[in-house]
């Protein structure tokens, strides 16, 4: 299974484009596709070929840590440059996160991850 991910990969690293336009935020670009390879590598255990991989996105890609780790949870610091793939979700739901009844149209539509590994929001002047 990994030698089909990591053809595939190799495959869209080859066709993507490097960049895309701001209104096509949130499709898959060459740098994604690089580094969803070197982590394919990663799981067969060829470190080398990983490591040649990740270190072309990112010293050729423009992807760098962000200097505030919570811009990486913020709806104003979207598609930022630590941002190699970001899902682009509807901006639904209360000011206070909750989405609802969570059986009509504004049940819960998205992931809860962010809850558990983001930053705090409470007292911060943050929205998101």
């Amino acid at each position: 299974m990994l030698d089909q991910a990591i053809a595939d990969f190799t495959e869209a690293k080859n066709r993507l484009p490097k960049e895309r336009p701001t209104d096509e935020a949130g499709r898959v670009t060459q740098g994604a596709a690089i580094a969803m390879l070197g982590k394919a590598y990663i799981w067969k255990k060829d470190y080398v070929a990983a490591k040649t991989e990740l270190e072309t996105v990112m010293n050729g890609y423009g992807y760098n840590l962000m200097t505030e780790y919570e811009d990486n949870f913020r709806d104003d610091t979207e598609f930022n440059q630590e941002s190699i793939w970001e899902i682009n979700y509807e901006a639904i739901g209360a000011s206070d996160d909750s989405w609802g009844s969570s059986t009509g149209a504004n049940a819960f539509m998205g992931s809860v991850l962010g809850h558990y590994f983001g930053p705090s929001l409470e007292g911060s002047g943050a929205t998101g």
